[in-house]
C-alpha cells in the first residue's frame, strides 16, 4: 500500500498572521492583500498590491502555495517541479514561475499549526481566468488537447527519476479499494456505488494495467483540468499545479482531462463531441494510439478514483468545516460513472 488508511494529505489550514510573518521574514514581502484561493491538499493564497522591503524588487501581485504533505515526503519531487517549468517555458507553454527567498532558495520550509513541516512557495501570477469561467467550445476543446500534447512531448526529454505518486492515481488502485471497502463500512456509499467502483477497478487491471507495455508511458501532469488551465484570448495562457505530477500512462493524462471537461461542460456537448475535438488537437502534435475501449476505461478509473478520494478527504475532515469543494465531483460523479460503463466505447 502506498499510503496509510488515515494518512492526511490535506495541508492544514494556515491563518493570515502566520502566513505574513512568513512572506515578511522568508521573502521580504511587507504589506499586500491576501486573497484565501480553493486548495484540494495544499493551502494556497493570492497575494495583490504587494509591497516588498526597501532595496528589494518583486511582483505586485504573487501567488503563496502551502504544500500538502504527501508531496512535501520528497523534496526532490518539488525541485523537479522547476526543472519541469523551465522546460516547459522554453518550449513555448505558460507555467508558473518562482519567486526566490531572501536567500535565493525556491522555498522555505514552515512548522504548521499541526507541527507538520512544510514547503511555502511564493510565484508570479501567470494572466489570464481559470477555464472553468468559459464555454467549452470546439476551438477551445482542441486547444486544451494540442497543448497536452505539447506538455507530453517536451517532457519526453524529462530524465530525473521520480518516485512519487499521487493519492488520486489509478496507479494507487490498490488504496482506492481499501478505502471503498471502508466507505461500505461506514455505510458512506451503498452496494450499488461499491459494486461500480469495483467493477472499473477490475476493468482497469484488466484492459490496462495487465497491459501496460502497450501504452505510452512517460512524466504526466495528472491535474491537466478546469482549474489548473488559463485562458487569455482564446488561449492557453498557463498551465499550473504540478503537484500530482508522476510516472505513468499518458493516457490516464488524456482521459482525466476529457473528464474533467466532461464534468464541467455548461454547454451540455456529447462525450464523443469533446472526445473528437480534444483528439484533433493532442493528435496535430504528437500520436495518440490508445484503442476506444482503453480511453473510456481509464476516464471511468480516474473517475471512480475521483469519487472514492473526495469521499475519503470529506471522511477525514483533517481542515474542519465545510467539505464542499472537496465533494465537487459527487453532484453528477455517480451518475456519469454509472453511464459510462454502460456505454460503447467511442469512434475515433
Amino acid at each position: 500500500m502506498l499510503y496509510a488508511e488515515d494518512e492526511v494529505t490535506q495541508a492544514p489550514l494556515v491563518e493570515e498572521k502566520t502566513l505574513r510573518s512568513i512572506l515578511s521574514t522568508e521573502y521580504g514581502i511587507t504589506r499586500g492583500k491576501v486573497h484565501k484561493l480553493t486548495g484540494y491538499e495544499d493551502c494556497n493564497f493570492k497575494l495583490t498590491e504587494v509591497e516588498w522591503e526597501d532595496g528589494m524588487e518583486g511582483p505586485s501581485k504573487v501567488i503563496v502555495k502551502i504544500t500538502n504533505p504527501i508531496e512535501a515526503k520528497d523534496t526532490n519531487t518539488i525541485a523537479a517541479q522547476y526543472e519541469v517549468f523551465s522546460l516547459l517555458r522554453s518550449a513555448g507553454i505558460p507555467t508558473p514561475e518562482g519567486v526566490e527567498t531572501r536567500t535565493g532558495e525556491m522555498w522555505t520550509t514552515h512548522e504548521m499549526t499541526d507541527g507538520t513541516k512544510l514547503p511555502v512557495r511564493v510565484f508570479y501570477l501567470l494572466p489570464g481566468e481559470n477555464l472553468e469561467n468559459f464555454d467549452f467550445t470546439p476551438a477551445i476543446v482542441t486547444e486544451v488537447g494540442r497543448t497536452l500534447a505539447s506538455v507530453h512531448s517536451s517532457l519526453d526529454s524529462f530524465s530525473h527519476q521520480l518516485t512519487h505518486i499521487p493519492f488520486i492515481s489509478p496507479e494507487n488502485v490498490q488504496c482506492m479499494k481499501r478505502e471503498a471497502e471502508i466507505l461500505s463500512q461506514r455505510k458512506l456509499i451503498d452496494g450499488k456505488k461499491k459494486s461500480l467502483v469495483e467493477r472499473t477497478f477490475a476493468d482497469l487491471d484488466e484492459r490496462i494495467l495487465r497491459r501496460r507495455g502497450e501504452f505510452d508511458e512517460g512524466l504526466i501532469h495528472s491535474d491537466f483540468n478546469e482549474t489548473n488551465l488559463l485562458i487569455r484570448n482564446g488561449k492557453i495562457s498557463g498551465v499550473l499545479d504540478f503537484g500530482d505530477m508522476h510516472v505513468s500512462l499518458r493516457l490516464f493524462d488524456v482521459a482525466a482531462a476529457i473528464l474533467y471537461l466532461h464534468l464541467s461542460d455548461r454547454l451540455g456537448q456529447s462525450l464523443d463531441s469533446l472526445v473528437s475535438h480534444f483528439l484533433v488537437g493532442y493528435r496535430s502534435i504528437r500520436p495518440f494510439t490508445a484503442t476506444p475501449d482503453s480511453l473510456l476505461t481509464a476516464m471511468r478509473s480516474r473517475l471512480a478514483c475521483s469519487l472514492i478520494y473526495g469521499l475519503r478527504t470529506a471522511r477525514i475532515n483533517y481542515r474542519g468545516g465545510s467539505v464542499d469543494y472537496v465533494l465537487k465531483t459527487q453532484s453528477n460523479g455517480w451518475e456519469t460513472l454509472e453511464r459510462l460503463a454502460c456505454r460503447y466505447p467511442f469512434e475515433y
